[in-house]
């Protein structure tokens, strides 16, 4: 797992997020946080550990709920611009 965070979470040698809030059941969430094969950039970047014990089903939304006293994060890079709407709903069939 936690080679698999460095290879998602790291380009160009720096963490390409602002903040990872690690999530799960019993200590693993701990015990990786703690690792050595943690990366220490992504270990900088933690912001909070997060207890869930739902099943798959509720964690992601349990996590989310438990994880809203992070506060919003700094936005790494801008967004992308956003595209152009046509001018008639039927513009955009006739494009296809």
């Amino acid at each position: 797992m936690a080679e698999l965070a460095t290879q998602v979470f790291i380009t160009s040698d720096r963490p390409n997020v602002v903040g990872l809030i690690l999530a799960g059941s019993a200590e693993f969430k701990n015990t990786l946080n703690g690792s050595q094969l943690f990366d220490p950039r992504l270990q900088g970047i933690v912001q909070k550990l997060v207890d869930v014990s739902y099943g798959p089903l509720h964690s992601p939304t349990r996590t989310a709920c438990s994880a809203c006293d992070v506060g919003p994060l700094p936005v790494a890079h801008p967004p992308p611009p956003a595209l152009p709407l046509p001018s008639r709903p039927s513009d955009a069939f006739n494009k296809l």
